[in-house]
């Protein structure tokens, strides 16, 4: 309402008002729920989507040999998770140090 009465237009309030606050109190709920995606891509395998652990699935079958091709699959969903943790604490980082204020 004070942004209002000083002239602003409804979209320069959003943009410069509303929106740095969902985005720093949402950012961590948002990347939890992109991290929990992740991890559960590994379900769709059991109904033949062609995803990662059903790559793995495919050549354990072929090669035999599933604790160095599973160990691989393992390492490579945790990197995946470790870089879209990271990526997620950056723009909280970023949020925070550029509008000045913590999600409350």
């Amino acid at each position: 309402e004070a942004a209002i009465s000083v002239g602003m237009s409804p979209v320069l309030v959003f943009g410069r008002i509303v929106l740095p606050q969902v985005l720093l109190s949402t950012a961590p709920s948002i990347v939890n729920q992109f991290t929990v995606i992740v991890k559960s891509s590994t379900l769709v395998s059991i109904i033949t989507v062609q995803d990662l652990m059903f790559q793995s699935q495919k050549i354990v079958n072929l090669w035999y040999e599933p604790i160095e091709i599973l160990t691989a699959t393992a390492a490579i969903y945790i990197l995946c998770i470790f870089l879209v943790s990271a990526a997620g604490k950056y723009l909280a980082d970023a949020l925070r140090r550029r509008y000045g204020f913590a999600a409350a």
